[in-house]
């Protein structure tokens, strides 16, 4: 094929040799268009992709979620509620980056496990982000959400505190009790917090939420299907607030969390009939100073 000009090739984050991922993917994207070979282009998905330092969380819902009845946990829901929050898609983990491919590994999946690895070849291309599969057909286009007075998110050059910089930093979580696998990530103003379900719950990979939700045997079975969150929030002078959330009942609550130790983390969860629970997590991999993943500043005795 004939060899492009290098003036005309649209720009491509740079390779990051310590494996941090870029400044250009740092932050909070919004997507604005998603198209795949034999179905219609998608602008209406409500889309979100928080990016940290490696950390990440990923929220897709359809149009109209938002508008879902606000309910104590899941053991409120109908059937027919159930279905809905089934069609969500919801994943986080750890972003790693090679040249222009970026693999996103999924520690959380609301989705049972894909039939193809997670990877895309990313471009700077007229202000946006274009996203390109690499195992599968697609592209997306994302652009960069910018709140006022919030410039986009950076790093100074010795990862401290500045006033040019933004704090980022995430945690992998592993709840000793359950097994379950967590995410905690934060990117200047914003945050997402990501819990698995339960590993005994097992999803065939390459099956739909949907259909299993569909086919479960109970109503029981299938709210045990749907005990998975991923959630993103604002960080704002009055506490930490859920502002979405593949659990209803999670979205405008505000988040709390402490640590235990140097490396247990406490969260003020609902358990799925909406009982307040406090859940235990060690963390297993840390890319920034945990003091910017808590709301709260002690280390004992939960929030004060």
């Amino acid at each position: 094929m004939p060899v492009p000009d290098p003036a005309t090739v649209p720009q491509s984050p740079a390779s990051s040799p310590t494996g941090r991922v870029p400044c250009e993917l740092k932050g909070l994207w919004r997507r604005t268009l998603l198209t795949a070979p034999g179905a219609p282009a998608d602008t209406t998905t409500h889309v979100s992709w928080l990016q940290g330092r490696r950390c990440y969380a990923d929220l897709r819902q359809p149009a109209g979620f938002a508008h879902a009845p606000r309910t104590r946990g899941l053991t409120d829901l109908t059937r027919a509620q159930l279905a809905c929050l089934a069609r969500q898609e919801a994943f986080a983990g750890e972003l790693s980056h090679e040249g222009d491919v970026c693999h996103w590994h999924h520690s959380v999946d609301l989705q049972p496990p894909a039939a193809f690895p997670d990877s895309g070849r990313v471009r700077t291309e007229n202000g946006l982000l274009v996203e390109e599969g690499v195992h599968e057909t697609y592209t997306e286009h994302w652009r960069r959400e910018i709140s006022p007075g919030i410039a986009a998110v950076t790093e100074s050059p010795h990862d401290a505190a500045a006033p040019t910089g933004a704090p980022l930093a995430g945690a992998l979580l592993h709840e000793p009790e359950t097994g379950r696998a967590g995410v905690l990530v934060r990117a200047g103003p914003w945050f997402a917090y990501a819990r698995g379900r339960n590993p005994l719950t097992h999803l065939p990979a390459g099956a739909s939420l949907a259909e299993l939700v569909a086919g479960a045997a109970s109503v029981h079975d299938a709210r045990r299907l749907l005990d998975c969150e991923v959630s993103l929030g604002r960080v704002r002078e009055s506490g930490w607030h859920l502002s979405r959330s593949t659990l209803p009942g999670r979205t405008g609550r505000r988040f709390m969390a402490w640590a235990s130790g140097s490396d247990g983390l406490h969260v003020s969860d609902l358990a799925s009939d909406g009982t307040p629970v406090t859940r235990s997590w060690r963390i297993t991999g840390a890319d920034g100073p945990l003091s910017r993943l808590l709301p709260h500043s002690g280390t004992r005795g939960g929030p004060s």
